[in-house]
């Protein structure tokens, strides 16, 4: 780009790309302008375009999850995707999905695509409380449970070297409610390594859960 600009080929140039970080990638634009003159030249400028970017991939994430909602695919299918579709929009995640049984005291499995297979077996139909980890205590108290570093929260006490020895090491959980105010499930983001969510990733938590919400209610008419 900036060759073709110098060279006359091309008037200016745009490029918008994307920079590894520890926390995920972060999204720039550069610009090559021109110079006027005799001497040529051009001016090569980059910008931060990661927030807009942000909100461009989950807009995406929420227009393609109500279209999957509203297709005739299985539930499992659609309730798989969605926690995959999340998963881009949060650096390194690992999403699930917990749905309260009747008996308002047990959470059974929703959807974890990414989870190990005996971890998921472990959790389902497990008792809501304080101190049941970050989703049993969501469930329980009904506010959203942040856990940064799973081998020293209290919550994980029972919970902790089962979670640790899959490599999990840090859960987030937000209660999910329906339309009446009633709690549906949990919606958890784990990552393998301790991690404290940051303003951008609880937006998308918000949001998300909208969303999940809107597909269980629909998976239950």
């Amino acid at each position: 780009g900036l060759e073709n600009v110098l060279s006359g080929m091309l008037p200016r140039f745009t490029l918008e790309y994307p920079c590894e970080i520890p926390e995920g990638n972060r999204w720039f634009k550069m610009e090559v302008i021109p110079m006027a003159g005799k001497e040529g030249g051009a001016i090569v400028a980059h910008s931060d375009i990661n927030e807009r970017k942000q909100a461009q991939c989950l807009l995406a994430w929420e227009k393609s999850a109500l279209e999957s909602i509203a297709s005739k695919a299985p539930p499992d299918q659609v309730m798989d995707g969605l926690m995959r579709g999340l998963e881009l929009q949060i650096p390194r995640a690992l999403c699930s999905m917990l749905l309260l049984d009747a008996d308002g005291k047990h959470l059974h499995l929703g959807a974890a695509p990414s989870l190990p297979e005996d971890y998921n077996r472990a959790v389902d139909g497990i008792a809501i409380g304080t101190g049941v980890g970050s989703c049993g205590t969501a469930a329980h108290e009904k506010r959203e449970v942040i856990v940064s570093d799973i081998s020293s929260d209290p919550l994980w006490t029972d919970y902790r070297e089962f979670a640790l020895g899959h490599g999990l090491h840090a859960c987030w959980s937000t209660p999910i409610y329906c339309s009446q105010g009633e709690i549906l499930g949990t919606l958890a983001i784990y990552h393998r390594e301790p991690h404290h969510p940051v303003a951008g990733e609880l937006e998308v938590i918000e949001r998300a859960v909208h969303v999940i919400s809107i597909a269980i209610e629909r998976q239950k008419t």
